[in-house]
């Protein structure tokens, strides 16, 4: 009997050190539970924490993303005005120089064509013997499309810019009624010019107002005419197909009667090889075939000066 008792107390002693271990290790999971929800409690407020920064990192962006497309837009508007300004200004750099190598040519309008004629004495018969003048003719050709049913204008070239003004200024009256007359070699460009200003320069015409039309400007009555201010795209010309560039064009000529010369400019077309040829020397000139015959036989048609 008391040998049972001792083992039932044995046993219920083993079990209470049992229960305290595991009242221990209970304890220790609940300490260790706490732990991970303070650990998870604080791991959402940086979930939160960082949450709220990516968010304000995405507004960030948005904003610069906006700023950026406004400048992009804006650098776009200041690329294309600065493009459309060098294209003006390369254009206004090219019709200056072609203007540089037609400030000694004339053209002659009208004047009868023959075979074996020799333009470099017909031009210098009209020169001193009709207008006066003592300018040296260093080159002369006609030029155009033949078979036209007109004559081709004679193109020539003087010595000096100022011999051929003076030319262009006496032939105004000396050539009046004589079937021909003399006109400045303008560029494509200043001949569009010259027409759109035609209204204007009848106008002054009428008035009896003296006027030139020089460098694609207008003076009337020694005042610069002045235009509405235009967009350059439509006021200035594309001259990548400049005549200059291409020696193998041709442009069909018009002659007009000296009641009707307002309007030829818009005819005077050259070919494409003019101003290339008369910057050849003075000796390429005398190359040419010798013709028979007085110059006499090349005077111009109409009254005699």
């Amino acid at each position: 009997m008391t040998t049972g008792t001792d083992e039932l107390k044995a046993l219920m002693q083993k079990m209470i050190n049992k229960q305290d271990s595991l009242s221990l290790q209970l304890s220790n999971v609940v300490t260790q539970i706490s732990l991970l929800n303070k650990t998870v409690a604080e791991q959402g407020d940086s979930l939160a924490y960082l949450h709220d920064e990516v968010q304000e990192i995405k507004d960030d962006m948005g904003v610069m993303k906006e700023e950026q497309n406004q400048l992009k837009h804006r650098m776009t508007i200041s690329s294309s005005e600065q493009y459309m300004e060098e294209v003006h200004s390369l254009r206004l750099g090219v019709q200056n120089l072609e203007r540089k190598a037609r400030e000694r040519n004339a053209r002659i309008v009208g004047y009868k064509e023959e075979h074996g004629e020799n333009c470099n004495k017909i031009v210098e018969y009209i020169i001193h013997n009709k207008l006066g003048c003592r300018a040296v003719v260093e080159l002369a050709h006609r030029t155009g499309r033949r078979d036209t049913g007109r004559p081709r204008h004679i193109l020539f070239r003087v010595s000096s810019a100022q011999d051929k003004w003076q030319i262009l200024k006496n032939q105004r009256m000396a050539l009046n009624g004589q079937g021909y007359y003399i006109i400045d070699d303008l560029t494509k460009a200043d001949m569009d010019t010259k027409k759109r200003l035609q209204p204007v320069i009848q106008q002054a015409r009428d008035k009896g107002q003296k006027w030139q039309f020089k460098n694609g400007q207008l003076i009337v009555n020694g005042q610069l005419y002045k235009e509405k201010a235009v967009n350059h795209s439509s006021q200035y010309h594309d001259t990548s197909r400049n005549r200059l560039h291409q020696p193998h064009q041709r442009f069909q000529q018009t002659a007009y009667s000296p009641e009707t010369q307002q309007t030829h400019d818009a005819h005077q077309l050259q070919d494409v090889s003019d101003v290339s040829r008369t910057q050849q020397s003075p000796n390429a000139q005398r190359q040419q075939p010798k013709h028979h015959g007085s110059p006499l036989k090349h005077q111009p048609q109409g009254n005699s000066a």
